[in-house]
């Protein structure tokens, strides 16, 4: 049982002066509360609490209703063994009431979910705008009702219309291609205006049913989810709801508040991901609401009633049954010498904004196994991190949880250049299309508006060539790409053929490799074991941001040609320390080119090429340096940092303005710089500009 030592030496504290307590919110007799849950991702072992924080809740004679708002019957290795199975009888034995689908109740295929939603769920799905296309009717209640003690209470379910594209495309088409499931807004033709009427109709027809209370759950989310989809934007375009419970987007939001179409305020509240945390709405006998988020870490249920306490063991006795069945899978396989990491530390998806070392490994995991040229992983398919340690089969497969078919295609250059585009277009914001690599590097420039074109649910659909490419200085093992040559891709059916993401670019590239290669998590064992003969070294992959595959700029940079760097013309100069000095000059010049003069551009410009050029020789800039020359070369770049540093304070406080000697101010620490420089200047028999030898302003 999941205990605090801290909160168990309180309760015993106070046990022995005859005040002992549970560790769960005070409610009154007779209160309405819901528990609710969203995310979950096969996080199985806190449904244990959820069991008997219930099951303590009605025996105190509260009426309780149980709802799961998405994502519950995949994540991890559970789920997709058991096409979700385990997870929906787990969840009927917690005693849950209703459910609503999010995007990943479809990732075992329509068929699977249907029958789970009609044969084996003994609680009751519920989504308003999850359609039958082909008779264009709810395929589940839209809503239901629970009648306790004479006030009705309407649960609304909502679906995220980003499913079709968030999870396979290809189990929501009939035979012949065409769409014969979907949401409003998809497909079509249906807008955002049908998508809020289609709520708005389940939410008057429920009050129209009596209810005095209406709660929508939806599986909508507001961070990473489409403009007109979120659940603010439903708030905003709706009236008579009262509570909305959130989920898809794994935001803790303990209590938020949102006016509605009429001005007036709705709750709103969501509980992360993985049973970090469940909620509870309690609704008091005056009608008044209000909603808490629960760690299941701190509730002892060591102290609470033997009726709650036999749920949690009932709870416990299916979950280890399960476990048992699976045993072998946690046998350790091999060490890892660093933690792999696809969150950040605040639970956010690193791997969905950036690259880092658990995306390098899966990407690398897809390109040695396959043998193509380049690998691409979606950060949406890198499901947890790998920990620093003892690694076994489990770790692995919860890595890639969805257990998806694998296959390489044939895919031009500007294919290619395309993909990463499309993947890049949400940067530095999270997107579930973000793409972890292999074999290819790429920069990503943020500052420029994304030029790719994409419907309303994210399929690519054209570049707007009026605007600057985000994706630049795009390399294929080492070598320009070049968008004419083809080359092999390895990823994921669903990324590049079954149209997830969005890649309707690669609709007509070649498969010619599907049918007889491992899925994914088999694919990252294989890796493991027979590339890396099972040790994730601290060398290979140490660093949590990766090898350096995806460079992200935000900033505009001056890129100069070879001719600007090398003396003697050679090819493209790569001490870094030179280029950091010049890049940083021409971010000075032109944040403040109103303050700066050509002249003083030249001026800079010219002395640092001279500094470097002429204690290298005049040869230009070369591969290896001594240590002595890295030194003076990294001072080099760190003197001109500090000089901009000093003139961005200085035009911020006023006192460096117009043409005035650097030599003239009273900053000291700028003057010991300088004299820094100009000892270098003596060194090399520049003359400076001034007989005073500053920079001139």
């Amino acid at each position: 049982m999941k205990m605090k030592k801290f909160i168990s030496l309180i309760i015993a504290f106070i046990f022995i002066f005859g005040t002992a307590t549970t560790a769960f919110a005070e409610n009154a007799e007779g209160d309405i509360v819901v528990l609710y849950t969203n995310d979950v991702h096969c996080a199985i072992d806190d449904y244990t609490v959820l069991a008997a924080y219930r099951a303590e809740l009605v025996s105190q004679g509260n009426t309780v209703v149980v709802i799961d708002a998405g994502d519950a019957i995949q994540g991890e290795v559970i789920g997709s063994l058991t096409q979700g199975d385990a997870i929906v009888n787990i969840m009927n034995s917690v005693g849950y009431d209703y459910a609503v689908p999010g995007n990943h109740e479809f990732d075992y295929g329509m068929e699977t979910f249907l029958d789970l939603a009609e044969n084996k769920a003994e609680y009751e799905y519920i989504s308003s705008n999850f359609y039958d296309l082909t008779s264009v009717s709810p395929v589940l209640e839209p809503y239901a009702i629970k009648d306790v003690n004479g006030t009705k209470v309407a649960f609304v379910g909502i679906t995220t219309p980003e499913t079709i594209t968030k999870s396979t495309p290809d189990y929501f088409k009939g035979e012949g291609g065409n769409f014969i499931y979907g949401f409003p807004a998809y497909p079509g033709g249906m807008s955002d205006e049908i998508f809020y009427e289609n709520i708005q109709k389940s939410v008057d027809s429920a009050i129209k049913d009596g209810a005095d209370i209406v709660i929508a759950a939806g599986h909508l989310g507001i961070a990473e989810t489409t403009d007109g989809l979120k659940s603010t934007d439903v708030i905003a375009e709706t009236e008579g709801i009262d509570v909305f419970l959130d989920a898809h987007s794994h935001e803790k939001i303990e209590s938020a508040t949102y006016k509605n179409k009429n001005g007036e305020d709705v709750i709103l509240s969501s509980t992360q991901t993985k049973f970090e945390y469940f909620g509870q709405l309690t609704i008091s006998a005056d009608g008044t609401m209000e909603t808490e988020l629960i760690d299941p870490d701190e509730i002892d249920v060591e102290t609470f009633s033997e009726s709650a306490q036999g749920e949690y063991t009932k709870v416990k006795n299916i979950i280890d049954k399960y476990k048992s069945e699976i045993e072998y899978l946690y046998e350790g396989i091999g060490i890892s010498e660093t933690t792999l990491v696809a969150y950040d530390t605040d639970k956010s998806w690193a791997v969905r904004k950036r690259e880092t070392n658990a995306g390098d490994f899966v990407a690398d995991a897809y390109r040695a196994v396959t043998g193509a040229d380049v690998a691409i992983a979606n950060g949406g398919g890198i499901r947890a991190d790998v920990a620093l340690g003892n690694v076994s089969r489990k770790n692995l497969m919860d890595v890639n949880a969805f257990n998806n078919d694998m296959c390489v295609l044939e895919v031009t250059g500007q294919q290619l250049v395309d993909v990463l585009e499309h993947g890049a277009r949400n940067c530095p914001e999270s997107l579930g299309g973000f793409f972890q690599v292999s074999g290819v590097t790429f920069e990503i420039h943020t500052y420029l508006e994304s030029p790719v074109i994409t419907d309303a649910l994210g399929n690519f659909m054209g570049i707007d060539e009026t605007l600057e490419r985000r994706v630049q200085n795009v390399l294929v093992n080492n070598e320009p790409v070049d968008l004419n040559k083809t080359y092999t891709l390895a990823g994921s059916a669903y990324v590049l053929t079954q149209g997830g993401d969005g890649l309707t670019m690669l609709e007509d590239a070649e498969v010619v490799e599907s049918e007889n290669l491992p899925c994914d998590s088999e694919m990252l064992i294989k890796y493991f074991t027979e590339n890396l003969n099972g040790v994730i070294t601290e060398e290979q992959y140490g660093n949590p941001d990766g090898e350096g595959r995806i460079k992200i700029i935000d900033k505009h940079v001056h890129k100069f040609s070879d001719s600007e760097i090398c003396a003697c013309g050679k090819e493209k100069a790569d001490y870094s320390g030179y280029h950091e000095a010049m890049e940083r000059y021409y971010e000075l010049t032109d944040k403040y080119k109103d303050v700066l003069t050509e002249e003083t551009k030249d001026y800079i410009r010219e002395e640092v090429q001279k500094i470097v050029k002429e204690y290298l020789g005049g040869t230009g800039v070369k591969n290896n340096y001594s240590e002595d020359e890295q030194y003076i070369l990294d001072g080099i770049a760190d003197g001109i940092n500090e000089i901009c540093d000093y003139i961005e304070e200085g035009i911020a406080d006023g006192t460096l303005t117009g043409c005035e000697h650097i030599c003239h101010s009273s900053n000291w620490f700028l003057k010991i710089v300088w004299s820094i420089a100009n000892f270098f200047h003596r060194i090399f028999g520049i003359s400076p500009v001034c007989d005073c030898t500053m920079l001139h302003y």
